[in-house]
């Protein structure tokens, strides 16, 4: 069962479906129907439910019509393939099934070979995808060919600064980057974590399933060349005319989250301006560099990601002060990092002023900036400093020129690791919090008829895939099932309590259209409305 493929079926007569699950050899073609549905907003809880891998579809039925349907549930489900059949041979309706990228589109009356023979088609494309997606051997055949291998040389000689201007100009049309008007740079970086620590000898493998994940999804209308490079997977992009980075930063940052949400890491991402040249890639590095360090500064809950352009000019930092790397170090290990290894970091930076004998004022400056990136830290996460750090914050800002080195070394590593702990306190309980208040919402809600994952995901900031899969996490069923029971209970109250008609209660409950109120609710209580009052009355 394992290797077969999900089918959902999708049809307002019951006959056409038992037809289509007892005249197609689904075993055969390896395939097993995981559950049927009358019309489309049925089938979308069962989309939820059953994950399909195809969905076969009428276009005329209740409710919710097919393209409808589909339009919605490829939201849920990108990559699932979806068959239309209609009765009907209008244009519209094959051109709608186009613009929602239908797999095929069929002609009733059509036999089971028919319905067979694209079955079998499909089957063997998405074999075929699920092989590129998933089979590392794949992935390391397209990594050998020689043109991208020879693609990545070229730019990580241009990265690097190895490669003279003008041997950059002549060389960059062999490898296909002649027509090209501009070019930008984003560096991506996983965050330090446990498991980067302890599994020594499987981080290369970690950042290449980041380079693939980022690599597939970055806009088709740009051409990018992704690879790692040293601790980052470097994305170097090639735009068309009149292309505006700044309108990038959003799809890379929810790159970024997506990354996050699947894996155990953070991902965290720096881009760079537009470059006219190649020969300026150097350049385009640094900046990216500069805007990924500021990304690490950023709140998790909704930015991973920083645009060069967009980070206001500063001074440089003087080796006397809290460098760059320095504090990107700590927020990193206070957010992500263990005990250990936020010990060891916190030791070296304040020996490095001890070495350099450094005077008064920039002892003091030092201390100060320590202090502030703990108070920057805990702000980004909406704690009140006099929680996190005590009374002794202040103290401590007053007498900096009292404080030993030693006592300022203790005192950062103390409330560094309490700010840590505190974090991954606040971070575990998120998700239960999150989901608490969406049920409080829905309580409060459930009358609108316009109340979906959508508006719900909307109003919690966080994107519907995620929100529907922390849902179902936390609370062990989906969203509509949740909602749907809720406005049913309602209902059964308004039922038992007033003399509302059947219509007026549907409408209280956030059901537009009475007669789907009623197949829901009977399908539920086991009565239609009407008779479930009568037996009330009875009691």
């Amino acid at each position: 069962m394992a290797n077969y493929y999900k089918v959902l079926l999708v049809d307002d007569e019951e006959e056409i479906r038992e037809g289509m699950a007892r005249r197609v050899p689904w075993a055969d073609l390896g395939l097993v129907i995981c559950g049927t549905a009358e019309n489309g907003i049925e089938a979308l809880d069962l989309v939820e439910k059953e994950n399909p891998d195809i969905i076969i579809t009428d276009i005329q039925m209740p409710f919710m019509d097919g393209l409808e349907f589909i339009e919605q549930a490829r939201k849920r489900l990108p990559l699932s393939k979806f068959i239309v059949f209609s009765g009907y041979d209008v244009f519209e309706y094959a051109q709608k099934s186009v613009s929602l990228h239908v797999t095929e589109y069929l002609l009733k009356p059509f036999s089971a070979q028919d319905l067979s023979d694209v079955l079998l088609k499909i089957k063997q494309q998405m074999d075929q995808e699920k092989q590129e997606r998933r089979d590392l051997a794949s992935l390391q055949a397209r990594f050998d060919e020689s043109l991208p291998l020879l693609q990545q040389s070229f730019l990580l000689g241009c990265l690097s600064g190895f490669l003279p201007p003008e041997r950059i100009l002549q060389q960059k049309p062999s490898f296909s980057f002649s027509n090209h008007e501009a070019y930008s740079v984003i560096l991506f970086e996983v965050g330090t974590g446990k498991e980067n620590n302890y599994f020594i000898g499987r981080e290369e493998l970690y950042l290449m399933s980041i380079k693939e994940f980022v690599s597939q999804k970055l806009p088709l209308e740009i051409v990018n060349h992704t690879f790692i490079f040293g601790e980052y997977v470097v994305a170097i992009l090639a735009f068309p005319p009149n292309f505006e980075v700044g309108n990038l930063v959003k799809q890379v940052n929810d790159i970024c989250r997506e990354a996050s949400q699947i894996s155990t890491q953070i991902v965290l991402a720096g881009l760079s301006q537009k470059i006219k040249e190649l020969t300026f890639l150097p350049q385009a590095f640094r900046e990216a560099q500069d805007a990924l360090t500021y990304s690490y500064r950023l709140d998790r809950s909704e930015w991973f990601a920083t645009y060069q352009k967009d980070i206001a000019k500063e001074q440089a930092v003087t080796a006397l002060l809290l460098t760059e790397n320095e504090e990107r170090t700590f927020t990193n290990l206070i957010k992500l990092g263990n005990k250990e290894l936020l010990t060891q970091a916190i030791n070296e930076s304040f020996k490095r002023i001890k070495e350099q004998h450094v005077p008064l004022k920039y002892y003091q400056v030092y201390l100060l900036e320590h202090v502030t990136l703990l108070l920057k830290i805990a702000h980004s996460y909406s704690f009140e400093p006099m929680d996190v750090f005590g009374e002794d914050l202040l103290k401590m800002v007053e007498d900096l020129q009292k404080v030993s080195l030693e006592e300022m070394t203790n005192w950062f590593l103390t409330k560094s690791q309490q700010l840590n702990e505190k974090i991954q306190w606040s971070t575990a309980d998120s998700g239960k919090a999150v989901i608490q208040k969406a049920k409080l919402l829905v309580k409060e809600q459930y009358s609108d008829p316009e109340l979906t994952i959508e508006k719900m995901s909307q109003a919690l900031f966080l994107s519907p895939a995620y929100f529907s899969s922390l849902f179902k996490k936390e609370t062990g069923q989906s969203f509509i099932s949740f909602l749907t029971e809720e406005r049913l209970q309602q209902a059964r109250q308004l039922m038992e309590t007033t003399n509302d008609k059947s219509y007026v209660v549907a409408e209280k409950v956030g059901y537009s259209e009475p007669n789907y109120f009623s197949y829901v609710f009977k399908k539920r209580f086991g009565l239609s409305p009407s008779k479930y009052r009568n037996q009330m009355a009875k009691v």
